[in-house]
């Protein structure tokens, strides 16, 4: 065998520019048993894009090949991604298109309340906890000393839980990146690079 035989062909997950995630999962892919729970629950990062007024309808997040790739998709965008406007025409936009002038308000509310605070503060102060007590209590249980009925519901227990972390993780990823991008937009005015 070739090692041509052995590439892999990238088919782009959809229209529009796509970046991979290596953040999270580095360059490999998901495993199967959890891609499609990692991907529903991946919808409720929509919840944080309006939460914090971001101008995007959505980020949309898609597997190839197992790895996960990301693209904001700006509001009014549609299916069909186009070339940003030009300065002048987004300053106008973000003006006078009613859901560019919602999502201005939620962004200013977040920012007068600095919503991040509370995201992480929530976690923190709330959720981690109890989170930490169902994550102990499903690892106190010995799998081998399981029935198959009840292997098969610890199993279940246990894809039920990561999906309602996972789902808790994207809503409130604005904690982390609002004051992450907030420093990095400081820094490239400051003149320092985001690498530094």
């Amino acid at each position: 065998m070739t090692d041509r035989e052995h590439e892999v062909a990238f088919e782009p997950p959809g229209p529009g520019e796509w970046m991979l995630d290596t953040t999270h999962h580095g360059r490999r892919p998901l495993t199967t048993a959890i891609r499609r729970l990692y991907m529903d629950a991946f919808a409720a990062v929509g919840t944080m894009v309006e939460r914090y007024g971001l101008p995007l309808e959505t980020i949309e997040g898609r597997l190839v090949h197992g790895c996960t790739y990301f693209r904001p998709k700006p509001l009014g965008e549609g299916e069909r991604p186009r070339p940003a406007p030009s300065d002048p025409v987004l300053w106008a936009v973000a003006r006078l298109h009613p859901a560019m002038r919602r999502a201005n308000r939620r962004a200013a509310r977040a920012w007068a309340e600095r919503a991040w605070r509370a995201d992480v503060d929530r976690w923190f102060e709330r959720d981690r906890v109890p989170a930490i007590q169902r994550l102990r209590a499903l690892q106190g249980q010995d799998p081998a000393a399981l029935g198959d009925r009840e292997l098969a519901e610890h199993i279940d227990r246990a894809a039920a839980l990561l999906r309602a972390q996972a789902v808790a993780a994207f809503e409130d990823h604005g904690g982390d990146l609002v004051p992450v991008g907030d420093y990095l937009a400081h820094c490239q005015q400051w003149g320092i690079a985001a690498g530094d």
